[in-house]
């Protein structure tokens, strides 16, 4: 048998190579298969993601509703303990006046009587306290308590004598004290209000119709709650204790324009305003502090921070109340005394607002904004205090031009309303005493003439108030306008109209009462109005030209013609006579006929380049 061909060397050669490479390549490809299910490994599947439907809006969540004063928790509990305290403290009151009926016990007894059953309910209620749940009937055992040690020390003052009335009144605040000591102790607002109101209601007792004591006692009533008072910032303890001072305060006054201030009214009512005014000032402080504190995440609890906000509307009632006695007390004092307590607490108020203006004082704003409000007040009263007449017109009209001032200055509409204020009652003081309608009527009329010569003085006041009549005509509306009031288009054009009739008025007053001065008689009554109707037409042309780029200028200026003419055809035509009416008409109708002649002249020139180039840019 022959053995099979071999094949040659070569060919296995080349076979061998190519099985080499195949193999190298298989190798690249498991290497890059392995990478990629190292990659799949370290990276999680994400599942697929379904489309998710439209977001809708968000809506307002539901403010939460204040709970009823019946259904907060507690409610019910409380109010029968309260109920409970006042019945009891009934039938404390029916013993006693049994007793007294039937002579069970004489004078002395009852009153150490009533002093153990006072002490007996603290004490009680001390007790009750410390129980779980006796809160409630605790704080209602003490308020109990503590209006028996009033009773009792009324009885022992006024009905039986045991104690002078000075001695009465120590024992009222000793019982005070300590029962507002343990009110801050428990944090029980309703025994801090109920010691307060039950201290007020007892001393008018004890010193009967002598209301410097009395207001000497609340003020130390209240200087006592003070500190309470503000560590808690109970809003009703504060009222409670600010508003007896005021309203004792208000009842010296009465007896002040009664029968005259004495000295201790004179002192004792501003104490009290004085002591209004620091009370608030402290309790404001206080709220602007908790505040802040809530703004930066430092108070924790909303019903805290409710409460303090609760505390701010308080001290702003408190400062509200607290300049009325000084107030009612000045028109009863003299002229100059009078005067100067008011300036005193205007200057107090304004001082205040200027703190908190600047910052300055850790105050709320809206406690600034009331005390420039009442600072606007107390410089008001001060005015009409000290100023009557011509003299009172001028410095309210002035007074109203720095208020609108103030608002343009500091962008504040609110300074717009003593601003009104002002200037509505200078207007009217200025049209009743001044510069009144007959003075621009006819001649001779008062004050301007009197007795058949003219009067220097009037006539120099006149020319001024004329002038801040017409200053204030204009000040007011631009500065309106300037704090983008009002938004109505029909509003600022009765405003602009308004300002523009006063300014007329101002103007005539002004030009009238200074040729009077020069020629006092009806001449010179002539020659004034000659000149007032001339110098509006004059006054419109300028006007006329001025508007050829502005609307307003130009619709001033027609309105000014209208009432130039208007005034010719009305007043002129039937009041001047002979050569006076000839010069108004000829002098009115010549500037006019230039007027138009000149502005016709103008419009066919159109506006400079300059003008046209401003104009642009302003429209772009």
């Amino acid at each position: 048998m022959s053995e099979p061909a071999r094949p040659d060397g070569p060919a296995l050669d080349a076979l061998a190579g190519e099985l080499t490479a195949m193999g190298e390549r298989l190798a690249g490809i498991g290497a890059e298969l392995h990478r990629l299910q190292q990659v799949d490994a370290a990276s999680p599947q994400q599942a697929p993601q379904q489309a998710r439907p439209p977001a809708e809006p968000p809506q307002p969540a539901d403010r939460p509703r204040r709970p009823g004063l019946l259904e907060r928790e507690g409610a019910g509990s409380r109010l029968l303990a309260w109920v409970g305290g006042a019945v009891t403290l009934l039938g404390v009151l029916l013993l006693l006046v049994l007793a007294v009926q039937r002579g069970w016990l004489g004078p002395l007894p009852r009153v150490v009587g009533g002093a153990l059953l006072g002490l007996a309910l603290l004490g009680v209620g001390l007790r009750v306290y410390r129980m779980p749940g006796g809160r409630a009937g605790g704080v209602t055992l003490a308020a109990t308590g503590i209006a028996a040690l009033y009773l009792d020390v009324v009885a022992a003052t006024v009905l039986y004598g045991y104690l002078p009335t000075i001695a009465g009144l120590l024992a009222a605040v000793v019982v005070a004290c300590s029962g507002l000591a343990l009110a801050n102790r428990w944090r029980a607002e309703p025994l801090g209000v109920a010691v307060v109101a039950g201290a007020a209601v007892a001393v008018p007792v004890l010193t009967g119709l002598d209301a410097v004591r009395l207001l000497g006692f609340l003020l130390v009533l209240q200087l006592a709650a003070a500190p309470v008072q503000l560590a808690r910032g109970w809003r009703a303890l504060t009222v409670v204790a600010a508003v007896p001072p005021l309203v004792a305060a208000v009842a010296l006054d009465a007896a002040a324009a009664l029968g005259g201030v004495d000295t201790a009214t004179a002192v004792m009512v501003p104490v009290a305003t004085a002591a209004g005014l620091a009370v608030a000032v402290l309790g404001s402080g206080q709220a602007q502090r908790s505040g802040q504190a809530q703004r930066s995440g430092q108070a924790q609890r909303s019903g805290q921070t409710q409460r303090r906000g609760e505390h701010g509307v308080a001290t702003l009632a408190v400062l509200a109340t607290a300049p009325v006695p000084l107030l009612l007390l000045a028109p009863s004092m003299s002229r100059a005394a009078g005067t100067a307590v008011v300036i005193v607490l205007a200057a107090t108020l304004l001082a205040m607002w200027v703190a908190v203006r600047s910052g300055g004082a850790a105050l709320t704003r809206s406690f600034g904004a009331l005390a420039g409000g009442l600072a606007a007040l107390a410089a008001f009263e001060a005015t009409a205090l000290a100023l009557q007449g011509a003299t009172f017109a001028a410095t309210t009209l002035a007074e109203a031009i720095a208020l609108c001032l103030v608002a343009d200055r500091l962008r504040s509409t609110t300074m717009l309303v003593p601003a009104a204020g002002f200037g509505l009652v200078g207007t009217v003081a200025a049209l009743t005493a001044a510069v009144p309608p007959q003075v621009l009527a006819g001649f001779p009329a008062a004050p301007y003439v009197a007795a058949g010569r003219a009067d220097t003085a009037s006539l120099v006041a006149g020319a001024g108030v004329g002038v801040l009549l017409a200053a204030l005509a204009l000040a007011a509306p631009w500065t309106v306008h300037r704090l983008g009031l009002p938004p109505d288009r029909g509003a600022r054009l009765a405003l602009w109209t308004t300002g523009g009739l006063g300014v007329l008025y101002g103007a005539a007053a002004t030009t009238l009462a200074l040729t009077l001065l020069v020629l006092p008689s009806r001449t010179g009554f002539l020659t004034g109005h000659v000149v007032v109707t001339v110098s509006w037409t004059v006054a419109a042309l300028v006007l006329l030209a001025r508007g050829l780029t502005s609307l307003p200028l130009r619709a001033a200026g027609m309105g000014l013609v209208a009432a130039a003419v208007a005034k010719l055809v009305l007043f002129d035509l039937a009041t001047l006579d002979g050569f006076a009416r000839v010069v108004a008409f000829l002098g009115a109708g010549l500037v006019l006929l230039t007027a138009g002649a000149r502005y016709a002249k103008l419009v066919a020139r159109g506006p400079q380049p300059a003008t046209r180039d401003a104009a642009a840019r302003s429209s772009a």
